[in-house]
């Protein structure tokens, strides 16, 4: 049994993943609602439909890939603390629970990135998962 050593990712390339991932989502946005919906009387159900296109982004590209499109840019993935395949229920937890959590908390759950040992975050303790330099 061979020991690989990871190398954590840390808050700063972690914020310029996610920075990446949002330009790509607003413009996907801008495309859907804004271009094609023009001026719309239903702002509550757009916005309802922006949140959930939202999670979903980051849900389906982390459970299938394990990385946003941000997180590819930069080399960075999501794997699972026991390196198994990564549920979707965890991935639920990570992606949409957990990062409810640390918004409702001031965003004081992303900035734990700062700080912890693992570089984890709230999402991604709650999510049982770490987030590691990808080997190239």
């Amino acid at each position: 049994m061979t020991v690989q050593h990871v190398t954590y990712a840390g808050f700063w390339v972690r914020t310029i993943a996610f920075i990446l991932d949002l330009t790509f989502i607003m413009s996907v946005f801008y495309l859907l609602f804004d271009f094609l919906l023009g001026d719309s009387n239903h702002e509550f159900y757009i916005t309802i439909s922006k949140l959930c296109l939202f999670c979903f982004y980051f849900f389906i590209f982390t459970y299938f890939f394990g990385q946003t499109l941000g997180k590819m840019v930069v080399g960075i993935k999501v794997v699972s603390k026991q390196n198994e395949k990564i549920a979707w229920e965890e991935v639920l937890l990570r992606e949409v629970i957990g990062k409810f959590i640390s918004i409702a908390l001031a965003f004081s759950g992303f900035l734990l990135v700062a700080i912890d040992p693992q570089k984890q975050s709230i999402h991604d303790k709650l999510g049982n998962m770490n987030v590691i330099w990808e080997k190239r």
